[in-house]
């Protein structure tokens, strides 16, 4: 291992990307579901308010009736979701262009580590025919390589 892998696996990037791909399946259900609550905030805004009857008299310059302030209030709902969507889609391309860079070993690395959840070396070892240590080693390169791939910048700064 080179010892820029050594100084990126303890890297807050490392932590960073590793915690990535274990939350990489959970993101992409997320990412559903935000879609869905977008749907339903859209559809609640075209048949959105209720008449209300208010016998009060107008005595200020607001205006705003209760449905334009649901209007907004979904409006904004909307917004907020679409940002953190954006974040996790972002999250889920950087994933996926790295993935796309792994060898054999990584990618069945990465299935049985982060998509199956298995984080006992040696699953993967009886799998793929490795010891202990080369396991580790196939995980730290995969990371470190994957810290490049997917924050170029990173390699820059």
């Amino acid at each position: 291992m080179s010892k820029r892998d050594k100084k990126e696996k303890k890297s807050p990037k490392y932590i960073e990307v590793e915690g990535m791909f274990y939350h990489y399946e959970q993101t992409k259900k997320e990412i559903k579901y935000i879609d869905e609550e977008i749907k339903f905030l859209k559809q609640d805004r075209n048949g959105c308010g209720t008449i209300q009857y208010n016998e009060k008299v107008q005595t200020s310059a607001n205006i705003e009736s209760s449905i334009e302030k649901e209007l907004e209030a979904n409006k904004n709902k909307i917004e907020i979701l679409e940002k953190e969507k954006y974040k996790k889609v972002k999250d889920i391309k950087r994933i996926e262009r790295a993935r796309e860079n792994f060898n054999e070993e990584e990618e069945v690395m990465f299935k049985i580590r982060y998509i199956l959840k298995i984080k006992d070396w040696s699953i993967y070892a009886e799998k793929m025919n490795v010891g202990k240590e080369k396991y580790y080693e196939i995980k730290d390169k995969m990371i470190a390589k994957s810290i490049r791939i997917m924050f170029p910048y990173h390699n820059i700064m």
